[in-house]
């Protein structure tokens, strides 16, 4: 059985950078990771310039206060913890914008992915046994045999490996 489960995940892993299935697949999937991603960021942006305007609101409310000395020690310990907070925002904001940048600047082309998955094989043909098991481990959650229709069903890990498979394809052999 652990030889026939070797042979069908060799196989599969031959066909890899020739499946336009699983080009397909790999590509719309890593968009959508693509596109999960700046909506995060798009999200933490947006809840960071709401509070960009809070803090705003709040030293303003605080400057126009009367204040006797003690209130003006306490007034002042608060304009500068927000202050900080505000600078901390800002320092966010920009980290943001730049991993924005980055993102948009690498995302896959599916000709990127056809020659990332072409290139596969060679790389596994030259692998040891040792590694090549290795990745399998780490390819490979689960591999099911159904006696009663004579298929196996191999089910990738969701994590994958970002640029070998598409994560959590299960695909079915007689």
């Amino acid at each position: 059985m652990q030889a026939a489960a070797r042979w069908i995940a060799e196989e599969q892993i031959k066909q890899i950078g020739c499946d336009p299935l699983v080009l397909a697949e790999t590509v719309q999937r890593a968009r959508a990771q693509e596109m999960d991603r700046l909506a995060e960021l798009d999200s933490e942006e947006r809840r960071l310039q709401r509070e960009l305007v809070n803090h705003q609101q709040d030293m303003n409310n605080l400057l126009v206060q009367p204040v006797d000395a003690y209130s003006r020690g306490v007034a002042t310990s608060l304009l500068a913890t927000i202050h900080e907070r505000m600078q901390a925002n800002e320092r966010r904001l920009a980290e943001l914008r730049q991993e924005r940048e980055r993102l948009e600047g690498e995302l896959l082309s599916e000709a990127d992915a056809a020659n990332a998955l072409a290139a596969f094989y060679p790389v596994w043909a030259a692998l040891s046994l040792r590694e090549q098991s290795r990745l399998l481990q780490l390819l490979i959650e689960r591999i099911d045999y159904d006696g009663r229709d004579g298929t196996i069903s191999i089910t990738f890990h969701p994590s994958g490996i970002a640029s070998g498979t598409s994560p959590g394809r299960e695909s079915r052999r007689s």
